[in-house]
């Protein structure tokens, strides 16, 4: 009983937490005139509709005692579907997707003043984010939109007013756009091309595949190697990633696959291993990643079952967990960090562990992605039970409330009922776990226990 009564309480409290966050429903430019009047700051929530869990999830990471607290004393905060024409957005400079959700902060005129994109759970992400657009309100001189007036005003442009500019949009978590990276490679002193710190500078920004700026990095191979390999791997690493995402965002904007085969062999580029099935498993990746954003169902359902077959079906799902399991005792083993306290030269160990990155969840995911795909691009049942193929493995090699949905799904939708209604519940059960909203889940649970023919828009 005791047990119950805390548990309600629990409940009861986050209910709360949800209830107490004051978002105002007024029109965008009532809102900025009361930020205006009240000496305020606006936020906005913006909302995805292809994913209610990431609301949910938003909602979550505000109601913390903290991020509220901050919330009222300094913000007015509103949600919204997508991100309002009031907020001053800059194309020529940086660039918000059209499908952006997350947070975004401005001051009472509707200029940017901090981002966050996507949603967490961590309150502490929105609170830094809070924290910055209030510090960037208060510098007035290093503000976004100062430091644009000398990008469209000034006479002449200057190299070191340039990278004021684009690291002032790097901080606020946007990405500078491909003209102006391109631009400041252009106005660059000639010497700049052999400037290791220069070419550092530019490479981090991530210049698109094909790009003017990345061509003026590869000007002269030397030096390109020089400041190159001075970045630390992980460093490296990063850009490259960051470089094919954004590329093949491109790609995927202009639908354009010549480009997605540039983007696909610039990543096959990166790896050092020249082992031809490693290689070209990346370079296939890529297009396949290309035909699912685009929604090119025929290129998708023709080559996905052989690279899903080759890479990932003939893995033993035993080794993939024993070997993470190896890892993990490996890397959980405590290791002594040395740390100075005092003057007196004592000493105090304390103690920090790495968790290693899961193969099984690697699998897993790439498992549960492709089968989610075939269910959203088919009614075919061969191809149907091929994904359902996928879907089992992915179960079994992490089981996690996405998995066991998918898996669920794809049951009932090649006539296995009952099996697809006890894995709803297990998708359910593993929601609530996790503290996941669960209202997706149970409503198609409710259409499987009818035997509805459409349990959702698929």
């Amino acid at each position: 009983m005791k047990k119950k009564l805390c548990l309600a309480i629990v409940l009861m409290q986050s209910l709360l937490l949800n209830a107490q966050i004051n978002f105002q429903n007024s029109p965008i430019q009532s809102l900025l005139k009361k930020a205006k009047e009240q000496q305020k700051l606006l936020a906005f929530v913006i909302e995805t509709d292809e994913c209610n869990r990431c609301n949910d999830v938003a909602i979550k990471g505000l109601s913390s005692d903290s991020t509220k607290s901050i919330l009222t004393k300094n913000f007015i905060i509103t949600k919204v579907q997508k991100i309002p024409a009031e907020i001053i957005i800059d194309d020529n400079l940086y660039s918000i997707s059209k499908t952006f959700f997350g947070l975004i902060c401005t001051d009472e005129n509707g200029n940017i003043l901090s981002v966050h994109q996507g949603s967490t759970s961590n309150s502490d992400h929105y609170f830094n984010a809070f924290k910055k657009a209030i510090a960037n309100k208060l510098d007035t001189k290093n503000q976004l939109v100062e430091l644009k007036k000398f990008y469209y005003g000034a006479d002449t442009k200057n190299v070191e007013s340039f990278k004021l500019l684009i690291e002032k949009i790097v901080s606020l978590d946007l990405e500078p756009s491909q003209e102006l990276i391109d631009e400041l490679t252009m106005i660059a002193p000639q010497d700049s091309a052999k400037s290791l710190s220069f070419l550092q500078f530019v490479m981090k920004l991530a210049p698109l595949v094909n790009s003017n700026a990345r061509n003026y990095l590869h000007k002269n191979g030397e030096y390109f190697n020089t400041a190159w390999y001075r970045l630390d791997l992980p460093i490296r690493q990063e850009i490259n990633n960051k470089v094919t995402i954004k590329s093949l965002q491109k790609a995927v904007t202009n639908k354009d696959r010549g480009y997605a085969y540039s983007v696909a062999n610039f990543k096959r580029s990166t790896y050092t291993d020249k082992d031809y099935t490693k290689t070209q498993k990346v370079f296939d990746g890529i297009l396949l990643d290309y035909y699912r954003k685009v929604k090119d169902t025929v290129n998708y359902l023709l080559f996905a079952p052989k690279y899903f077959e080759a890479n990932c079906m003939n893995v033993s799902v035993d080794s993939v967990l024993t070997a993470d399991s190896i890892r993990n005792t490996k890397f959980f083993i405590k290791t002594k960090e040395l740390k100075n306290i005092d003057t007196i030269n004592k000493k105090i160990y304390s103690y920090k562990t790495t968790r290693y990155v899961s193969q099984a969840s690697y699998y897993s995911n790439l498992l549960n992605e492709a089968a989610w795909t075939f269910y959203t691009f088919t009614t075919d049942i061969y191809q149907l039970r091929k994904a359902l193929s996928w879907a089992r493995r992915a179960v079994e090699f992490e089981k996690t409330f996405a998995t066991a949905d998918t898996y669920a799904r794809l049951l009932y939708k090649t006539s296995n009922m009952e099996e697809a209604i006890t894995w709803e519940k297990i998708a359910i059960d593993l929601a609530k776990k996790e503290n996941e909203s669960v209202d997706e889940f149970e409503g198609v649970l409710r259409k499987m226990e009818q035997k509805l023919s459409k349990i959702d828009k698929y």
